[in-house]
């Protein structure tokens, strides 16, 4: 890490578009927010995904045999920070409630597991597929007593496992009896890979209760469809520049609180980093910070070309052999450029001042001076590729587990001083406010208006406003009306009183009624 002021900041820089789950930033600060089918003016509001609560499309009683006949559904969300970027969920080959049906005690048993019938509808076998996804901020459970289900006692407890930014985190639960790899989650949307070193950067847990056979795949840069879901089956991406298989580790569990003894959070998540080098086509990856495999060669696209920095797309989760439960916990994902702490331990080019700016009412900044005499870093990139896309400047304190300041990186600049020899580059970021001063409603631009024109353009301006009023967001519009309580006199002094539909009284009424004298 780089001393950066007195204290010890590791920084790195993030692509905008893989900020998930929290699926998804490095950091592990981002809260996913679910997207309606339709759009629903005026009746927007923020969710956490959950596939049983609020799928975005679940089929109630999908087939007979609960299970041979895909369900057609899923779960879709975005975060908060890039909705350009989806998520994709499997649902399973049913909905949550199995058609209402009654489902087998959990004390069915096989050998000294509970069998994958456990919990599925007792007149027909279990569902081929069903994958549970949420958010949670502890994961936690107990194990059953099979041999005697009408003990009070559980047989045993799952240790609780909490993130280490402290924030909430992804959980699939994931039961397949499928023996290839079949689709779970994906994320839809660019990595916005710029080239050689970028690092592809994942924190998870995966546990199963049978470790043998159950396998999860980690699928980056890929080509195809995110995942779609039909009466023919599941699909996912048809191929990625680089695959992970990961096998589960056994449920933490313990048979007693007596000797209770919480596992580290160290031990119980996992940090996988892939380095990319597009030049050798190839990647390294680490896991923890020690290498697992380098040089491993990278995959070619469907047209035998190889994969370029814009041609990475997605990620994705495939799980198979999961007849008993298997879970994957997802802390954080993302696509990044560390400027220290590099994973494989690489020396970093010191940053020689960082400035931060924050005052009431405006966009905090942030500026970075980093020497880089041997062009470590590579920064050019960012700025001279055909396409541009956002990145991001995450600072942390002490660990990287969750930032304590993100903002999209604004400019570049390099420098060098013929005296002292040395270039030095700085890197201004200001928070993600900042985009409100170029946001422009498309609305505003009228019909034959062109966002990438600065000239007049007229407009509708009833339609614009129609528009506008959908940012009440449930509510309406207050009215001003007239001053009155609502009953006048025809005339002064006639004695006869009418009634005004205007008044201050009325429904919606932007005048306070509490002041109203009586």
């Amino acid at each position: 890490m780089g001393q950066v002021g007195d204290s010890t900041t590791p920084l790195s820089l993030v692509a905008h578009s893989t900020k998930s789950t929290q699926v998804f930033t490095t950091g592990s600060d981002l809260t996913p927010t679910a997207v309606p089918l339709e759009p629903m003016w005026a009746r927007l509001s923020c969710s956490s995904p959950d596939s049983i609560t609020n799928a975005n499309r679940q089929k109630y009683k999908a087939g007979a045999d609960y299970g041979t006949i895909p369900q057609e559904g899923y779960l879709m969300f975005c975060n908060g920070y890039d909705t350009t970027g989806r998520y994709y969920a499997a649902i399973g080959t049913n909905d949550a409630t199995f058609g209402r049906d009654e489902s087998d005690a959990p004390d069915k048993v096989s050998g000294s597991t509970l069998t994958s019938g456990s919990g599925i509808p007792d007149n027909a076998s279990a569902s081929a597929k069903f994958v549970r996804t949420h958010l949670a901020g502890v994961y936690s459970g107990e194990v059953v007593d099979y041999g005697n289900i009408s003990n009070d006692l559980p047989r045993g407890y799952l240790y609780p496992i909490k993130s280490p930014s402290g924030g909430n985190f992804l959980v699939n639960e994931i039961h397949t009896t499928s023996s290839s790899y079949d689709p779970v989650f994906a994320y839809d949307g660019t990595l916005n890979s710029k080239g050689d070193g970028d690092i592809f950067t994942i924190r998870l847990h995966a546990g199963a209760v049978d470790t043998s056979s159950a396998r999860i795949k980690l699928r980056i840069g890929c080509e195809g469809t995110a995942m779609t879901s039909s009466s023919s089956g599941e699909t996912g991406y048809s191929n990625a520049a680089i695959e992970l298989e990961i096998t589960p580790d056994a449920y933490n569990q313990h048979a007693t609180f007596l000797s209770y003894s919480q596992p580290t959070l160290t031990s119980v998540w996992d940090d996988y980093d892939i380095i990319i080098n597009y030049s050798d086509y190839e990647y390294d990856l680490y896991k923890d910070g020690v290498a697992v495999s380098t040089g491993n060669a990278m995959s070619n696209k469907s047209d035998g070309n190889p994969f370029d920095p814009a041609d990475m797309y997605g990620w994705a989760i495939d799980a198979k052999n999961c007849s008993k439960k298997t879970t994957v916990l997802i802390d954080r994902v993302g696509l990044i450029r560390p400027l220290n702490d590099h994973p494989a331990g690489t020396e970093m080019p010191p940053a020689t001042s960082m400035k931060w700016n924050a005052t009431v009412n405006s966009v905090s900044s942030l500026n970075l001076t980093l020497i880089d005499d041997d062009a470590t870093l590579k920064l050019l990139s960012f700025f001279n590729q055909s396409s541009y896309a956002d990145w991001s400047l995450l600072m942390f304190r002490d660990t990287v587990d969750r930032p304590i300041w993100r903002g999209f990186v604004t400019g570049l600049s390099y420098g060098q001083v013929a005296s002292e020899k040395t270039p030095k580059i700085t890197l201004t970021a200001q928070d993600s406010f900042a985009n409100l001063d170029h946001q422009i409603p498309v609305w505003e631009l009228g019909e034959g208006g062109d966002a990438n024109s600065t000239s007049s353009v007229a407009f509708n301006r009833s339609e614009a406003q129609n528009n506008l009023n959908t940012y009440f967001f449930g509510a309406s519009r207050l009215i001003t009306a007239n001053k009155t309580l609502g009953y006048n006199e025809y005339e002064d002094g006639s004695g006869v009183f009418v009634k005004h539909l205007d008044t201050r009284a009325r429904n919606r009424s932007s005048h306070p009624t509490s002041n109203v004298p009586w």
